[in-house]
């Protein structure tokens, strides 16, 4: 049961969270993914279409007065003009994206055979790790300094320190030999 919990909720995630925290099954994700997208796109078409029906005869209601008797393009035009009233409001405008996030995740996963993660659960991946990164960066510089081993090969060089702009095309001077960086 808390496999099925767990693969259910993996099933949100992108895909570098579940390759740190391995599923029990790949394929129960995928099929997590496809009927939660389903899922979500039904209940968030239904509430999105729903307060569009009450916002349209509330903002028509209040309109009717004003223009009854008028032309029938003028009635269209306001009633088009209600129509994308309604796409200003924010919580509009959120249940029309989850709507289409999963039809996404659906379709993605009926045709593709591919897990789509949710948005917002990437971006609070995202922001998690970015607050974690820049947490570890504003510490203090290890007590530990960084060593370096003469080999008989080369030469190795242990930081204490994480130094991210370090990469395969970095190359280090010591005691005049060039040496590149092998591991990152």
């Amino acid at each position: 049961m808390q496999g099925l919990l767990r693969d259910f909720l993996l099933s949100f995630c992108p895909a570098s969270i579940r390759q740190v925290r391995r599923p029990e099954s790949t394929v129960r994700v995928l099929h997590a993914a496809i009927w939660t997208g389903l899922a979500q796109f039904l209940l968030a078409t239904f509430i999105s279409i729903t307060r569009f029906k009450e916002h349209f005869y509330l903002r028509a209601q209040q309109f009717a007065p004003h223009v009854a008797g008028t032309h029938e393009a003028i009635q269209g035009g306001v009633a088009l003009i209600i129509a994308l009233e309604y796409l200003l409001y924010p919580l509009s405008i959120l249940w029309i994206y989850l709507a289409l996030e999963g039809f996404t995740r659906f379709v993605g996963g009926i045709i593709a055979a591919e897990v789509v993660p949710s948005l917002p659960v990437t971006l609070g991946y995202k922001i998690f790790q970015w607050e974690t990164w820049s947490a570890i960066q504003k510490q203090p510089a290890s007590a530990l300094p960084d060593t370096v081993e003469f080999l008989s090969d080369g030469l190795r060089i242990c930081s204490a320190q994480l130094k991210p702009a370090w990469d395969g095309s970095i190359t280090i001077g010591v005691q005049g030999e060039w040496y590149s960086v092998e591991q990152c």
